[in-house]
């Protein structure tokens, strides 16, 4: 869930990022607004600050299934 920070993205809610997680995937979301209130990083998604992070968090994903499986399983309780 890519988000410049600007006035209009910090009063956007974590919809997206909650109906991700609501059906078991971890969420990836840019550090703006609720995004980091809604997404606890590192145990149910990742909240990142630049794209070199949004870049390893994505690979770390791909390449690790059972740390995508815990994530989301937390993610979804």
């Amino acid at each position: 869930m890519p988000l410049p920070d600007s006035p209009w993205t910090q009063g956007k809610c974590a919809l997206k990022a909650l109906q991700y997680m609501a059906v078991g995937i971890p969420a990836v979301v840019s550090d703006v607004g609720i995004n980091s209130e809604a997404v606890l990083d590192g145990e149910c998604g990742f909240v990142v600050r630049n794209e070199s992070e949004w870049m390893d968090r994505i690979q770390t994903l791909l390449s690790n299934r059972a740390l995508r499986r815990q994530l989301g399983d937390s993610a979804r309780k």
